[in-house]
Parts: structure tokens; sequence; C-alpha cells
């Protein structure tokens, strides 16, 4: 295995991880916001 492949790999995976945390944030922004609304509707 060289180099550049297990770079390649673990950027992968990195990229991966930023994406999936930052739609869960985007996720977790959206229902609190939801929910702030509702308690004070």
């Amino acid at each position: 295995m060289n180099g550049t492949y297990s770079e390649h790999i673990a950027f992968q995976i990195a990229l991966v991880r930023n994406i999936s945390g930052t739609c869960s944030r985007y996720i977790w922004n959206l229902k609190t916001k939801t929910e702030w609304k509702n308690a004070f509707n």
C-alpha cells in the first residue's frame, strides 16, 4: 500500500465525518429552533 492511497482514504474519511458532523449540527439547530418556536406559540 503506497502513501498516496492511504492519504486518500484518510482524506475521504475526514471529509465524510466533516459533512455528517455539519449535517447533524444543522438538523440539531433546526430542531432546537422549532422547539423554541412551539414553546412560545
